[in-house]
């Protein structure tokens, strides 16, 4: 008697065999990346106590949990840093990038990410033409309180130093945007942890 396979382990092996849904190899990833970065260089402007500033930086990817795609891949120039979260939290960094969800389909690609600097949330597309990947679409949505959310989670316990980027962040956004703004912290605990907390299901 012939024993038949449960259909889900079938199509787990096709998708084991197949070059298609997320076969990405590492050249494709680290094309993927280069490219996002080059759509996004308004994050070489941080937040540095003056909004005239012309200080150019390398564009910030942070590593997650969510983007552990990263992890192994070197920077081909100096535009852009890959960074863990932990160096990210100890830096008290505001401006930078975090993606997700990079999914590689034959000739077609589609990455997650979210720019709390920003205010943004979307996804890029890529399209492979000649080996080289290049962006298809961008579509993002500006959510403040996404925002706010992100950097709650990430700075939640985290106490205020003087001199870092999300100190001056705290003030610019408190002074309403002003050309410029101390880098002294207010309070220990940042305004966002207490949204972030206000945002989380109640027990």
């Amino acid at each position: 008697m012939r024993t038949r396979l449960p259909i889900y382990i079938l199509l787990l092996a096709l998708s084991l065999a197949s070059p298609g849904i997320g076969a990405a190899t590492p050249d494709d990833r680290a094309q993927i990346v280069k490219v996002f970065v080059e759509q996004i260089r308004f994050l070489e402007k941080r937040f540095d106590g003056s909004s005239n500033s012309r200080t150019k930086h390398p564009v910030v990817l942070i590593v997650t949990s969510e983007s552990e795609f990263l992890k192994n891949l070197s920077p081909s120039d100096a535009s852009y840093i890959i960074m863990p979260q932990a160096e990210v939290i100890a830096a008290q960094l505001a401006s930078f990038a975090s993606l997700s969800k990079l999914v590689v389909d034959g000739e077609h690609a589609v990455l997650n990410y979210e720019i709390p600097a920003d205010d943004r949330i979307g996804e890029m597309r890529f399209t492979r033409k000649a080996g080289q990947w290049v962006k298809r679409s961008r579509n993002e949505t500006r959510s403040l309180a996404s925002a706010r959310g992100f950097y709650g989670r990430l700075y939640e316990g985290v106490v205020c130093k003087d001199g870092t980027e999300m100190a001056y962040r705290w003030n610019y956004l408190a002074s309403r945007r002003a050309e410029t703004y101390p880098g002294t912290c207010p309070a220990q605990e940042f305004p966002d942890v207490a949204v972030y907390r206000k945002q989380q299901p109640r027990p």
